[in-house]
């Protein structure tokens, strides 16, 4: 009877911790299951094989989540370099508007450097017109002035004519005359009025004693005014080339 009890204790203690031992390793399988990459029904297949083909076809679904999750991250890795590509493209395309936009005001300036160089040019040309303008009338007058002074000198000349050339006599109410030479021996003097005579007819000597030196002087025309004597005097140094003086006569 003692024999029969111990054996049934034994078997109970068995059974007992064969229970536990099972009830162990389910729970190690299910932390195992959780923490790893694996799947916890494959896990938990390995430790109790389970009958129920629901869990395996749970299985299977996801597995085939898993391989879709792998094929779009291969996806995504091929994806990545045409991004980087259009990446660079943007970056090009963004530096080459900043290129543009640097280069612009360059231009711009460049354009208003052309426009301001343009304007300096027509100025200066318009001055310089301006002042080929002023030259052309400044010559214009000078020669103007020179023609007019030209016609005066001929006006003048026909005017001093009859009394330098014509006149032969002393006329009334002169008082001036025109000395061209002085001698102080009778003879050269003579010989001078002789050639001067023949273009100045009235050419004639006239004595001055209270002279000592040269008293025989040589005058030609007779004029009533000092002005008249003294234009007369300028026309006959411009054509015989000699010096004239402008003397005051007697009655």
């Amino acid at each position: 009877m003692g024999v029969i009890i111990t054996s049934h204790r034994n078997i109970i203690f068995w059974l007992i911790s064969a229970a536990l031992v099972s009830l162990l390793f389910f729970v190690c399988g299910y932390m195992l299951g959780k923490s790893s990459v694996v799947d916890p029904n494959a896990r938990i297949a390995m430790i109790l094989p389970v009958e129920d083909s629901g869990l395996i076809e749970n299985s299977g679904e996801h597995g085939q989540e898993t391989d879709q999750m792998h094929s779009s991250e291969i996806n995504h890795l091929n994806a990545e370099p045409t991004h980087k590509i259009e990446l660079e493209k943007k970056e090009q395309i963004h530096d080459k508007n900043k290129t543009d936009a640097k280069e612009k005001p360059a231009q711009s300036g460049a354009k208003k450097k052309d426009e301001q160089k343009s304007q300096s040019e027509t100025q200066q040309r318009k001055v310089e017109n301006l002042k080929e303008q002023k030259t052309s009338a400044v010559k214009s007058a000078k020669k103007t002035a020179s023609k007019s002074e030209a016609a005066d000198k001929v006006a003048a000349e026909k005017s001093v004519e009859p009394q330098l050339i014509l006149q032969t006599e002393k006329p009334v109410g002169t008082r001036y005359s025109i000395q061209v030479e002085a001698f102080g021996v009778q003879r050269n003097a003579d010989k001078f009025l002789v050639k001067i005579k023949q273009k100045y007819p009235s050419a004639h000597i006239f004595e001055n004693k209270t002279k000592k030196r040269l008293p025989l002087a040589v005058r030609i025309g007779y004029f009533k005014s000092y002005r008249k004597a003294l234009e007369a005097a300028k026309v006959f140094e411009a054509q015989e080339k000699r010096s004239a003086m402008v003397v005051k006569i007697g009655k």
